[in-house]
């Protein structure tokens, strides 16, 4: 997981879509690895954690948890293109 989170993360650097083929492919194998972990739909589980993930008081370490979450956004907004 921490490796398709950092390619989605370098993605969102580049301000990459969310329907951009490589988005399709990072989506894919995040729904993959939902799936070989019984995580549950991967749309509802990276939308879990843009809105209950860590809240941290260390200005930089909150600064590192904004990308993670726009990370998680992403994957949420990428898998929802998959099913459309």
């Amino acid at each position: 997981m921490e490796g398709v989170l950092r390619e989605v993360q370098a993605l969102v650097a580049r301000g990459e879509k969310t329907d951009s083929a490589q988005a399709k492919v990072l989506a894919e194998r995040f729904a993959q690895i939902c799936a070989l972990n019984h995580l549950g739909d991967p749309q509802v589980y990276a939308r879990w954690h843009v809105e209950f993930g860590e809240l941290l008081d260390d200005p930089e370490l909150a600064n590192a948890h904004s990308r993670l979450r726009d990370a998680w956004r992403f994957l949420a907004d990428a898998t929802a293109t998959l099913a459309s």
